[in-house]
C-alpha cells in the first residue's frame, strides 16, 4: 500500500519534498527522517504494550516521554480491540497493508464507534491539509478490512502525537472515507497502469474498469464485500 502511494504521489508533493531536502541539506533531512522513524517505532511498541495490558517499558517511555504523554489520554478511550498490527489485503485490487488498530473508541458516556486508528507522531501540531496521503491510506485499509474481515468500520482516525500538548485527533466519518476511497482507486489505477508487466496488473485494471462501469467507484468501502 505504501509502495503504491509513494509511486503515485502528485508532482507538487514530490517537488515540495525535494525542495525541503535541498533547503535543510541532505544530512539534516536524513537525520530528521531517521529520528522520526525511530520515534514512531518506539511509540508503536508502547501503544501495543499498553493496549494489550502488558507492563509498559519505562525505559522506552523515557526516550519519547513528551509524545507518550501526548497520546496516552487517547489510549484510555479505546476498548474491545478487534485487531492490531495485523496484515490485511484486498484480493481483487492487488494491495495489502498493516493497519495499526481496529477497536471501539469512546465518544463519551455509552457512545462508542468501531474505529480504524492510525498512530502518527511529529515535532509540532499539523493542519489537516498537511496530512498528505494518510486519509487515503485509511480508506484503503477500510477496503481491505471489508474484504478480509467483514468489519463494519464506523469511522477512521489519525492520532498525531506531538511534544507540545494533547495529541491531535483527526476523525473521518463514513462519507469522508468514501471520498478518500475514490481517490485511492484512482491512485491504484495509475499504479497498475505504470506496472503493466506485473502479473496482477491486467486483472486489477480489468476489475477497476468493471467497478467504473458498475458505478462502484462511489461505493462506500465500509459496506459489504465486493464480488
Amino acid at each position: 500500500m505504501t509502495t503504491i502511494l509513494a509511486a503515485t504521489r502528485p508532482v507538487e508533493t514530490v517537488e515540495a519534498l525535494v525542495a525541503w531536502g535541498e533547503r535543510v541539506g541532505v544530512e539534516t533531512a536524513e537525520r530528521i527522517r531517521t529520528q522520526s522513524a525511530d520515534r514512531g517505532t518506539l511509540l508503536h511498541q508502547l501503544v501495543e504494550q499498553y493496549l494489550l495490558g502488558e507492563p509498559v517499558d519505562r525505559a522506552l517511555i523515557a526516550e519519547v516521554r513528551p509524545w507518550w504523554l501526548s497520546i496516552e489520554p487517547v489510549l484510555q478511550r479505546i476498548s474491545e480491540i478487534k485487531l492490531m498490527e495485523m496484515p490485511v489485503y484486498h484480493p481483487l485490487l492487488g494491495y495489502a497493508g498493516t493497519p495499526d488498530l481496529v477497536a471501539n473508541f469512546s465518544l463519551g458516556t455509552a457512545n462508542q464507534r468501531l474505529t480504524l486508528v492510525d498512530w502518527k507522531s511529529a515535532d509540532k501540531e499539523k493542519r489537516a491539509d498537511w496530512l498528505s496521503d494518510y486519509p487515503i491510506q485509511l480508506a484503503a485499509y477500510c477496503g481491505a478490512l471489508r474484504q478480509t474481515h467483514s468489519l463494519r468500520i464506523e469511522q477512521g482516525m489519525i492520532v498525531l502525537a506531538h511534544p507540545l500538548g494533547p495529541a491531535q485527533v483527526f476523525r473521518f466519518d463514513r462519507q469522508q472515507l468514501s471520498t478518500h476511497w475514490q481517490a485511492w482507486l484512482k491512485r491504484l489505477q495509475q499504479f497498475w497502469q505504470m506496472s503493466e508487466g506485473h502479473p496482477l496488473a491486467a486483472d486489477v485494471l480489468h476489475y477497476l474498469s468493471l467497478m467504473s462501469v458498475k458505478r462502484l467507484y462511489t461505493n462506500n468501502p465500509l459496506e459489504g464485500k465486493e464480488e
